[in-house]
């Protein structure tokens, strides 16, 4: 039998900028929070509600997000693809989930699929994840990557001022 759950507006923050996102919240206590993004340049509005709502019905909490610069998130200059920015935004959201749930679950597809699998392979706890590349690994509590070189090699190589 479905569980049954609710979707709500909600947010956070992700190095000063808001993230929208929505949170599907199941009538009983959630198994896990399943935090998904859509991969690259799409919003959480485009076919992922489907998918989160599967989750739900099978009793899992859910907190589908946009990234910054896009969707309904903030973040200028519109429309920007910074990998480095939106793994800084998938570990924000994986702070957000713990406050509703131990076990976190970690699902992209696409680009974020590629997320997925670098916040698992760099968090100090073996996370759960699911990637349109497809394995499953548990989630790290909060957790810095460390800054490389490559971050301000990447901005600078694409015209990008510093992230704040």
């Amino acid at each position: 039998m479905p569980t049954a759950y609710t979707r709500h507006d909600c947010g956070f923050e992700s190095r000063g900028s808001r993230c929208a996102a929505w949170f599907y919240e199941t009538v009983v206590a959630p198994q896990a929070v399943v935090v998904m993004a859509h991969g690259f340049g799409a919003h959480r509005t485009f076919a992922l509600p489907a998918v989160a709502q599967r989750f739900a019905k099978s009793g899992y909490g859910v907190l589908l997000f946009d990234h910054r610069h896009l969707g309904d998130s903030e973040g200028r200059p519109r429309g920007l693809v910074d990998p480095f920015r939106q793994l800084d935004d998938w570990r924000a959201a994986i702070s957000f989930a713990r406050a509703k749930a131990d076990r976190v679950v970690l699902w992209g597809t696409s680009f974020s699929g590629g997320h997925v699998i670098s916040t698992a392979a760099c968090a100090t706890t073996a996370p759960t994840s699911w990637s349109s590349a497809a394995i499953g690994i548990t989630c790290p509590p909060e957790n810095e990557v460390p800054h490389r070189t490559t971050r301000s090699a990447f901005e600078r190589a694409n015209g990008i001022a510093a992230r704040q």
